[in-house]
């Protein structure tokens, strides 16, 4: 029996060696507190050349664990065959890997990261730190299983910190994404359109505080610029029903009035009061200048100096012909299309003495359309005029008869 166990010694102690520095395996010349020389291919005195160290583990008596290299300069440090690591300090306590990493390639170094409850074609993830064609870049980089294939890269952050996302090693800028992206909370598992973005909150260019949608704040004019073949020169930019932009030649937005059957006689005496005709006209929102035309007849005689000052205006009440009214607060200035019949007038019966045209601005903030009713009266008389004499048919359907409107917003 003890001649067995002397035997099984020898057989263990076969390939160690002990000297004042530490334990070696397969070399007499070890260069740290353990030491394996996996080709035995290390001098017996003085430090391995670095193809010697490549297949070599070390343990320094501070711990550090060197694979490939005798001088680890972290608790591990794995450094790629014929390299020599130029760390001389550390700032850090953890795990070194040096390496040489090429942009032909996307080698370099780094480790696998291996996922067996992932599906077939998804199980290893390969983090390195390789070269692009311009700088070293943090690559990370889906990998086939049997990790032999590099199928794309996922995320590369360079030394220069620019962030390249979906195949995008060489970023131009400090972030690129290579497809779609999803800014905000609610809309982090929404998919954005093909190469393009979706963003929930405002968006500021200019400014650090954007107070809507899309807020644009330029020193220079000329901040906005939309290309999309409909541009031109002096055209403005046109929205439909849907809210769609596009560039357009200008156009005046107008409405025209009607006119009813219906209409009234001013008579030639003093009035606090304006009267409906039977002229309507129907308002988008927002403002608009109304231009009034208006055949004047006159039924009865005038003498010199004689005179009555009428004046127009409208009414959003709903109101028959002939019906009292009151001015819409809508009605802005100019709130009066005015007019004067002056005397003499000798004639006794319908006189046509003219075709009066006027403007009033009217301001609809309902929000909707609206109707409004075009009054006159609040006559001034001068000069006695006769009681009997009268504008006729004022309001009616005459064919110079018009109210025309024109946006301007």
């Amino acid at each position: 029996m003890k001649k067995n166990l002397i035997i099984l010694f020898a057989i263990l102690c076969s390939g160690l060696a002990f000297s004042q520095v530490g334990v070696g395996i397969n070399t007499t010349n070890p260069q740290g507190v353990f030491h394996v020389d996996g080709a035995k291919d290390n001098p017996a005195t003085g430090t391995p050349t670095v193809a010697q160290q490549a297949n070599d583990v070390v343990v320094l008596n501070n711990g550090y664990v060197g694979i490939g290299t005798v001088l680890p300069k972290q608790q591990l440090h794995i450094t790629e065959l014929n390299t020599t690591s130029g760390i001389t300090n550390s700032f850090i306590s953890g795990i070194a890997i040096t390496g040489n990493g090429t942009a032909s390639t996307l080698s370099g170094p780094g480790f696998y990261l291996e996922n067996l409850a992932a599906a077939a074609g998804n199980k290893v993830l390969k983090i390195n730190y390789t070269q692009n064609a311009t700088e070293p870049v943090l690559n990370f980089q889906a990998v086939s299983d049997n990790a032999g294939i590099s199928s794309g890269q996922i995320l590369s952050i360079t030394r220069s910190g620019k962030v390249g996302i979906n195949n995008t090693g060489n970023p131009a800028s400090n972030l690129s994404i290579n497809g779609n992206a999803s800014i905000g909370n609610g809309y982090a598992n929404t998919a954005a359109p093909t190469n393009g973005a979706i963003i929930q909150g405002n968006v500021g260019i200019g400014t650090t505080a954007p107070s809507t949608r899309l807020h644009i704040n330029s020193a220079t004019n000329g901040a906005v610029r939309i290309v999309d073949g409909t541009q031109g020169a002096n055209k403005v930019l046109t929205s439909d029903a849907s809210g769609t932009a596009t560039w357009q030649a200008p156009t005046v937005q107008s409405v025209t009035g009607i006119a009813t059957s219906g209409s009234i006689d001013i008579p030639f005496a003093d009035s606090s009061t304006y009267m409906a005709t039977g002229n309507k006209i129907t308002l988008p929102s927002g403002k608009w200048a109304l231009t009034i035309t208006q055949l004047i007849r006159v039924n009865g005689t005038l003498a010199v100096g004689q005179k009555m000052f009428v004046r127009s205006t409208f009414s959003d009440q709903t109101l028959a012909v002939g019906a009292i009214g009151t001015q819409s607060t809508d009605v802005i200035r100019p709130t009066l299309m005015s007019f004067s019949v002056v005397g003499p007038i000798a004639v006794a019966g319908n006189t046509i003495e003219n075709a009066v045209t006027g403007s009033v601005f009217i301001n609809n903030t309902s929000g909707g359309d609206k109707t409004y009713t075009y009054i006159v009266g609040a006559a001034v008389t001068q000069g006695s005029p006769p009681s009997s004499t009268f504008i006729s048919g004022y309001g009616g359907n005459w064919s110079e008869n018009a109210l025309y409107a024109i946006a301007i917003n």
